[in-house]
């Protein structure tokens, strides 16, 4: 009802260029030849790409900092499993609750904030800086408590600020681009990003990776996440400036 509402009060304010232009019918070229047409969609997807290799090997690693703690609370594996199933299990519920409560704090109040003061170009950078301390820590002193903490702001901050910062990356792209490319890239590159990250820990479980190794892993995709950002950031200011241009223009 609410997406009714607003695309019914949008449509009213265009004047008649900008109604016949919006009900002109699609291309018929696809998702992924715009993508890999469009230097700007296509950092998109790498990013989403890397971001989803990151958050999901975070996971990965606090799943085995909590196991290794359960088991070093718990030693006795047979007499003491349920213990050990009940810890992991209160873990996991206090972990999943915080860092829910902090992005719709986040979301609620602060991301507009940020959106204000840096713009969406400097929200992407928010994400990546928690992860490159969170993952600094882990390879340093790989503690529990701390990691806990470090993964609630990552992951809440990735639900809220980076979220919301994703969809912005949208706002001066074309109608194709939204209708197509948005798509491609959320159905297919956000899960080809998890199967990329299943392949690194089978590989790294293969190989005998330390926790350290691992980090210093998910490290190096972070940095990488970092310079995919910086340009995007770029293109982003670029391309909003070109649209205001445009529209300008055109009133």
């Amino acid at each position: 009802m609410l997406t009714k509402w607003i695309n019914h009060r949008h449509v009213r304010i265009q004047d008649a260029t900008q109604r016949k232009q919006a009900e002109q019918p699609l291309s018929k070229e696809g998702g992924f030849q715009l993508i890999f047409r469009d230097r700007y969609l296509l950092l998109i997807a790498l990013l989403v790409v890397i971001l989803n290799i990151v958050n999901s090997s975070g996971e990965f690693l606090l799943s085995k900092l909590v196991v290794g703690e359960a088991a070093r609370t718990f030693p006795d594996a047979i007499r003491m499993a349920a213990d050990r199933q009940r810890y992991i299990g209160e873990f996991y519920g206090s972990y999943f609750a915080w860092f829910n409560v902090a992005g719709l704090i986040l979301q609620m109040f602060f991301v507009s904030r940020i959106f204000k003061a840096v713009g969406p170009g400097g929200s992407f950078f928010v994400g990546p800086c928690i992860a490159l301390v969170g993952y600094s820590v882990i390879l340093v002193a790989p503690l529990l408590p701390l990691v806990r903490v470090l993964k609630i702001l990552d992951n809440s901050s990735d639900y809220s600020i980076q979220s919301t910062a994703g969809q912005a990356l949208f706002l001066p792209t074309s109608r194709e681009a939204k209708y197509k490319a948005k798509a491609a890239i959320d159905a297919f590159f956000k899960r080809f990003g998890d199967v990329l990250q299943a392949g690194i820990v089978y590989l790294g479980s293969s190989l005998g990776f330390a926790l350290s190794a691992f980090a210093a892993l998910n490290l190096g995709f972070t940095i990488i996440w970092i310079v995919i950002a910086a340009a995007l950031s770029r293109e982003y200011r670029r391309r909003s400036h070109r649209t205001s241009l445009e529209l300008a223009t055109v009133s």
